[in-house]
């Protein structure tokens, strides 16, 4: 996909607006106008806006091309690929890959499980520190109006 950008103002003759749709206006109006196009493969292209051909490509004049050097990569593997990589192995190499993975994923599991008890003891002791503060300051508090009303 590429993104147009208008950098400078043109001057042209005016033309005749017969019943023209809005954007053929909006075409027009871009005439002679610096334009950067930008294209998904990293290339850019600025020129001067010519016009649209019947293939709705951009034509362009007094063009310069420059690259950026961005490379996009998907590090997403399908399963229809790792499926061709499983297909040419031995099966006792297959069944090796596959009890190693079970064996991580208990690993981890393990692991999980132990983080979460670990958080659990510490967020039951969390609760036992702040009721035990929450009982003192409500002990404290009754003998408090205890006093003021054993004075009156």
């Amino acid at each position: 996909m590429a993104d147009m950008t208008s950098d400078a103002v043109a001057d042209h003759a005016p033309m005749e607006r017969c019943d023209l749709d809005p954007s053929k206006e909006k075409l027009r109006s871009y005439l002679n106008h610096k334009m950067r196009i930008r294209c998904e493969d990293g290339r850019q292209f600025t020129g001067l806006f010519k016009c649209i051909d019947a293939y709705q490509n951009i034509i362009l004049s007094d063009t310069t091309e420059s690259r950026q050097d961005v490379m996009s990569v998907s590090l997403t593997l399908t399963e229809e690929y790792k499926s061709a990589i499983l297909a040419g192995l031995p099966p006792a190499l297959i069944m090796d890959i596959c009890s190693r993975a079970m064996s991580f994923w208990t690993y981890q599991t393990s692991q999980e499980l132990g983080y979460q008890q670990a958080m659990a003891r510490s967020q039951k002791e969390k609760i036992r520190l702040v009721e035990s503060r929450a009982s003192a300051a409500l002990a404290d508090m009754r003998e408090k109006l205890k006093g003021k009303s054993a004075v009156e």
